[in-house]
């Protein structure tokens, strides 16, 4: 997934989740373009993503760019939909850093998070030493 991508990111780029409900087991942070590919495939390893055409909206200001959209994902066979919140910062053209906040519709919990690995600290914000911007 992340070849796509590779040359619109800074050298030094942190993706990170923070993860409210479903998705707390990624909540975490990962460094560089391995770090992202490394997120995906966790990510799609247990969730599958509908055919569906996403409709993103966004938002930008200065060096940053919001968008949100909803998605279906699946799990074990149970349908999520989900509210997907990006925020995207940018450092002389190049993405170095994403935050990505989920958050499912209902009380929806898989109550399986000692099924996935333990995933490192989340960043938090903008301020962390971790963040190339």
């Amino acid at each position: 997934m992340v070849y796509r991508c590779e040359h619109l990111l800074a050298e030094h780029f942190v993706f990170c989740n923070s993860a409210q409900n479903f998705d707390a087991m990624f909540s975490g942070s990962w460094s560089g373009r391995n770090g992202l590919q490394q997120f995906a495939e966790l990510f799609f390893a247990n969730f599958d993503r509908h055919s569906n055409s996403l409709e993103p909206t966004f938002k930008s200001l200065d060096s940053h760019v919001s968008a949100r959209y909803v998605e279906m994902l699946t799990y074990r066979g149970r349908e999520l939909p989900v509210v997907v919140n990006l925020k995207f910062q940018f450092k002389r053209g190049l993405i170095c850093r994403i935050e990505q906040e989920c958050q499912a519709f209902g009380s929806w919990s898989l109550g399986v998070s000692s099924e996935f690995p333990n995933v490192p600290d989340c960043c938090g914000n903008a301020t962390h030493p971790e963040s190339p911007c």
